[in-house]
C-alpha cells in the first residue's frame, strides 16, 4: 500500500514537472525551449532601441521648445525696447514744442517791451492843464463808453491770444512733421546739450531816452567865491563840453569875474577900513580859462509824484588852467594906485612892486557836481570846485610866494547839441 502510494506521488511530481501549464494559472506565457531564448534576447535589444529612438525624439522636443520660448522672450523683450524708445522720442519732441512756445512767447514779451520803450516821451502827459477839466467833463458819457470799449477789446485780446498760440503750436507740428525725423543718437544728443546748459537769469532794462554819446554841451553858467575872509567874487562864466560818451567827456570853462568895488568885501574889511587899520593884501581873480576831463560813473532816475521822472548823473572833474588877478591897490593905500597897466609895467616902476599888481597864474582844479535832466537836451548843473595858483606878493623890497584856493560853487543851465540824442 505505502509503494503504491510513493509511486502515485512520484508520477504526480513528474507530471507537475513535465507539463506545468496544465497546472499554470489562466494567461500565463507557455515556457519555450530551444530557439526561444534567442527570439527573446533579439526582442529585448529591438525594445531597447526603440526606448532610445523615443527618448532622442523627446529631447529634441524639448530643446525645440526651448528655442521657441527663448526666440518668444527676445521678441517681447525688443517690442519692449522699441515700446520705450518711442516714449522717449514722444517726450523729447513733446519738450522741444513746449520750448519753441516758450521761446515764442518770450519773443513776444520782448518785443511788446521794446515798442513800449519806443515810444516817444510827452513832458505833458499827465498835466492837469487848463481847459482839461472842461474837456473831461463833457466827455464823461464817452468815457464810459470807452471804458465799455476797453473792457470788450481786453476779451478779444486774450482770445487773440490764446488763438495766436494755438496757430504757432499748429505751425510747428507742421514743422516738425515735414522735417526729416531724428535717430535715437541725435535726439539723446540734443536733450543732453539742452540739459547742460546753464539757466540764464534775463535783466529787463528800461529804456534810457537821455544819452550824452558824442554830443556837445552847452552851459551858461553864474557863481560865487566865498570862501576868502575879505573879500568875496561874483563869476559869470560858460562851459563847453564834448561827451566822447556818457562815461567820459572834456570840458572847457572860461569865466569873467567883475570887480564891484565896495561890494566885494566883506564886513571885517569893512570895518578895518573905516577904522582906518591895516588891512591885508587883497587880490582880485578877474579871469579864469579851465581845461579838463569830466567822468560820470554814476546816474540814474527820480520819480517827481505821478507827473514826471527825471534823469541824472553824477561827474567829477579835474584839470588846469590860467587865472589872472588884480591887487586891490586902494584899500591899502599903494603908489601904485591911479597907474594903468602899462604904468605898472614900467621900468620905472619896479621898484616899488607896482609890476606885480597884475598877473597871469598857471592854476589847477578838481572838483564835481550834479546834472539833472529835464528832457532829451535840456537841465540844469549845479557844479563845485577849488581852483588853487600861487601868485607873487610884494613885502617890502622882498618878493613873497602866496598859494590862493578859490572854491567856486555855480549853477547853470544845460544845452545839448544836436537836440536828439545819437544812438550807439
Amino acid at each position: 500500500m505505502k509503494s503504491s502510494m510513493r509511486s502515485l506521488l512520484f508520477l504526480l511530481l513528474l507530471l507537475a514537472v513535465g507539463a506545468p501549464p496544465a497546472f499554470g494559472a489562466p494567461g500565463d506565457a507557455t515556457p519555450d525551449f530551444g530557439d526561444d531564448d534567442e527570439d527573446e534576447d533579439e526582442d529585448e535589444t529591438a525594445t531597447e532601441e526603440d526606448a532610445a529612438e523615443e527618448d532622442a525624439v523627446e529631447a529634441d522636443a524639448v530643446e525645440e521648445d526651448a528655442v521657441e520660448e527663448d526666440a518668444v522672450e527676445e521678441d517681447a523683450v525688443e517690442e519692449d525696447a522699441v515700446e520705450e524708445d518711442a516714449v522717449e522720442e514722444d517726450a523729447a519732441e513733446d519738450a522741444v514744442e513746449e520750448d519753441a512756445v516758450e521761446e515764442d512767447d518770450a519773443a513776444e514779451d520782448d518785443a511788446a517791451e521794446d515798442d513800449a520803450d519806443e515810444e516817444e516821451y510827452d513832458p505833458l502827459k499827465g498835466l492837469n492843464l487848463p481847459g482839461e477839466d472842461d474837456r473831461s467833463g463833457g466827455n464823461s458819457a464817452d468815457d464810459e463808453d470807452s471804458s465799455d470799449d476797453e473792457d470788450s477789446s481786453d476779451d478779444e485780446d486774450s482770445g487773440d491770444a490764446e488763438t495766436k498760440r494755438a496757430k504757432k503750436r499748429t505751425r510747428f507740428d507742421a514743422e516738425e512733421s515735414t522735417e526729416p525725423s531724428e535717430t535715437k543718437e541725435e535726439l539723446e544728443a540734443r536733450l543732453d546739450e539742452k540739459k547742460s546748459k546753464k539757466k540764464r537769469l534775463v535783466k529787463v532794462i528800461q529804456h534810457k531816452f537821455f544819452l550824452k554819446y558824442r554830443r556837445l554841451e552847452v552851459v551858461p553858467n553864474i557863481g560865487y567865491i566865498g570862501n576868502d575872509n575879505f573879500i568875496r567874487r561874483l563869476h559869470v562864466g560858460l562851459g563847453l563840453s564834448y561827451h566822447i560818451n556818457d562815461i567820459l567827456g572834456i570840458e572847457l570853462n572860461i569865466g569873467y569875474l567883475p570887480n564891484l568895488g565896495n561890494n566885494d568885501y566883506k564886513p571885517l574889511t569893512l570895518l578895518l577900513q573905516r577904522a582906518e587899520e591895516v588891512v591885508p593884501d587883497i587880490s582880485r581873480v578877474v579871469f579864469s580859462g579851465l581845461l579838463g576831463a569830466t567822468i560820470s560813473p554814476i546816474f540814474g532816475k527820480v520819480e517827481l509824484g505821478a507827473l514826471r521822472i527825471i534823469n541824472y548823473d553824477l561827474y567829477f572833474t579835474a584839470g588846469a588852467g590860467v587865472v589872472q588877478t588884480t591887487d586891490d591897490t586902494e584899500i591899502i593905500k599903494s603908489d601904485c594906485d591911479g597907474l594903468t597897466v602899462r604904468e605898472r609895467k614900467s621900468e620905472e616902476q619896479r621898484v616899488n612892486g607896482c609890476y606885480l599888481v597884475d598877473q597871469t597864474h598857471f592854476a589847477s582844479f578838481f572838483g564835481g557836481g550834479i546834472r539833472i535832466v529835464f528832457n532829451k537836451w535840456i537841465g540844469i548843473k549845479l557844479d563845485v570846485r577849488n581852483i588853487t595858483h600861487i601868485e607873487q606878493a610884494w613885502r617890502s623890497g622882498d618878493i613873497g610866494l602866496e598859494m590862493k584856493h578859490s572854491l567856486l560853487v555855480s549853477v547853470g543851465a544845460s544845452f545839448f547839441l544836436p537836440p536828439e540824442p545819437r544812438r550807439l
